[in-house]
């Protein structure tokens, strides 16, 4: 699995394969995004602390906080994205791949990535 970050959270793609868990976790915000489509972020119960969001609630596809797993550093970003809103003060190391918005996933993803992304969603999606 890779990461993706933005300036403020560092993510991991995970196909959801059942819902038992959401439904034990508390639906924080509800907000929409740059595409028109809804960011639900997932919260724990007990200290509110942001789990994983579902972009687009599509229900198969949610994306890990990785700074919630036990070892976060085994997960580094694979790209930064939405560096345009990044603070004067935030570096971003030398070499690495920033985007100022996003990225077209076709060119970035791996192929096996991007299977695994159409098995969830399906074709074209």
């Amino acid at each position: 699995t890779s990461a993706e970050a933005s300036i403020l959270a560092c993510n991991i793609a995970l196909g959801v394969r059942s819902s038992c868990v959401a439904s034990t976790m508390k639906r924080g915000c509800r907000a929409m995004t740059d595409s028109g489509r809804p960011h639900d972020v997932y919260r724990c119960p007990v200290c509110l602390s942001a789990l994983w969001s579902d972009y687009g609630r599509r229900g198969v596809l949610s994306f890990l906080r990785v700074a919630t797993l036990d070892d976060p550093g085994q997960f580094p970003p694979d790209v930064h994205i939405f560096a345009r809103s990044k603070l004067p003060w935030v570096r971003l190391p030398e070499n690495t791949r920033a985007f100022d918005v996003y990225y077209d996933m076709a060119k970035e993803w791996p192929a096996e990535s991007l299977k695994r992304r159409e098995a969830l969603l399906g074709p074209g999606k």
